[in-house]
């Protein structure tokens, strides 16, 4: 408690100038200046990869073939050369090479075409020229066949007419003949049998034949 008419103890600074001592208040020390530093970095998420799977069927690797021992040395010669030739698109030369191997070498032959994929498509082509040539031989033959069938029919169904041509004629002949003889009895009865069988015919000939006609009259 301060005493009335009492001095302040004072304080005399480093620059001579006179400094209150009596109030013992703590003294607020500067704020320190804020200063942010990059804290520790994160380490990446880490992700879950899924397990590789078995690869398809068709890409599988297949072991290589193992050739047998040539029985001839122009063997491998042949093949390398109609590989050649199938790769460049010269399916002809390659399939006639490849003939020739499997004349020569059927073992080699067999195991060699087993992963030559250019050899096999000219082989697949060649079959296939072969399937659409008989195909296309078989419908010219089909063709050919139903042909002759029809042109067969319409001789028959001609040949059927002329063999009813002929019979009529000699029907209405035979009635003509023995109208000519008086024998009406017989030439009536002939008639009949016309008109029933051929109506037209006995319409168009027999009615119209003079001698005929005078034995019909003649009932």
């Amino acid at each position: 408690m301060d005493v009335k008419g009492e001095r302040k103890p004072t304080d005399v600074s480093r620059a001579g100038k006179p400094v209150d001592v009596g109030d013992t208040r703590p003294v607020a020390e500067p704020a320190q200046p804020v200063t942010t530093r990059p804290g520790p970095a994160l380490a990446p998420a880490k992700t879950t990869e899924p397990e590789p799977g078995p690869p398809p069927a068709d890409v599988v690797a297949r072991p290589a073939v193992s050739l047998p021992r040539p029985r001839d040395q122009r063997v491998p010669v042949f093949w390398r050369n109609a590989q050649r030739a199938a790769q460049g698109g010269d399916c002809e030369t390659a399939r006639s090479l490849v003939n020739k191997v499997a004349d020569i070498d059927p073992a080699y032959y067999r195991a060699a075409r087993v992963d030559d994929t250019a050899i096999a498509g000219c082989v697949a082509a060649e079959e296939k020229r072969k399937q659409e040539a008989a195909a296309e031989a078989k419908r010219q033959q089909d063709a050919a066949e139903a042909r002759r069938l029809q042109e067969t029919a319409g001789e028959r169904r001609d040949q059927a007419a002329r063999d009813l041509k002929r019979r009529v004629d000699a029907f209405v002949a035979q009635c003509r003949a023995v109208a000519a003889r008086n024998d009406c009895e017989a030439a009536r009865k002939i008639a009949a049998q016309i008109a029933a069988q051929y109506p037209d015919v006995y319409r168009d000939q027999v009615v119209k034949d003079a001698t005929i006609a005078r034995c019909l009259g003649a009932n």
